[in-house]
């Protein structure tokens, strides 16, 4: 907001001008369509009645799932993802038919119904991920919940944590993970974890 010297501006004008994605309008014809907007079955798993991805023929769910990028040499690519979707159901209808299909969406474990959420962001076009929760640095003074992986914890413990949170039955082509409080200190855990990733 441009504020001219002298000018009192008022709280509501500041409010006007802070942008949000509830301010967002349907964009709908520069939707780009995925090739795979549903799940594959040859990229599922079932294990311990968890349906997982995986990888079949060599192919990779990230590659299926994902889209094709074409860059020109000597250019590189960027990734916008937005994480904690889903947990709002209303603002993440308005994200993915407000913005450009090239931007991705990482839902949250905690989202209501992340599948079906993930199916129609992915019908506008948007690539899908998970987000993977390491326990929080601050976890003495905020719950970071259940699916919160804590690698203090046993490698069996961290990857049943960790298949929790990715058996959700819908086209992930991976996850997007923050900084935990552990995962300097234990190295050992967090690659057992993204070992587990890689396999699928």
């Amino acid at each position: 907001i441009e504020v001219v010297k002298n000018e009192r501006v008022t709280l509501q004008t500041l409010l006007e001008n802070v942008p949000s994605l509830k301010k967002l309008t349907p964009i709908d014809n520069e939707i780009i369509p995925l090739r795979l907007v549903n799940i594959n079955p040859d990229f599922v798993e079932n294990i311990d009645g968890q349906k997982l991805p995986k990888i079949y023929d060599h192919r990779k769910p990230w590659v299926e799932y994902g889209r094709k990028v074409n860059t020109a040499p000597n250019f590189y690519k960027v990734a916008i993802v937005i994480k904690k979707m889903g947990l709002d159901a209303n603002l993440t209808s308005i994200t993915y038919k407000g913005l450009p299909s090239n931007i991705s969406l990482s839902f949250s474990p905690y989202a209501k119904d992340a599948a079906s959420q993930i199916v129609e962001a992915r019908r506008y076009g948007h690539e899908t991920y998970m987000d993977v929760i390491l326990l929080s640095k601050d976890f003495s003074k905020s719950d970071t919940g259940p699916y919160a992986i804590d690698l203090s914890k046993s490698e069996e413990e961290v990857i049943k944590n960790l298949r929790n949170i990715i058996s959700i039955n819908a086209p992930i082509g991976g996850v997007v993970m923050n900084r935990g409080v552990y995962d300097l200190e234990v190295k050992d855990q967090l690659a057992k974890m993204l070992d587990e990733l890689k396999l699928r």
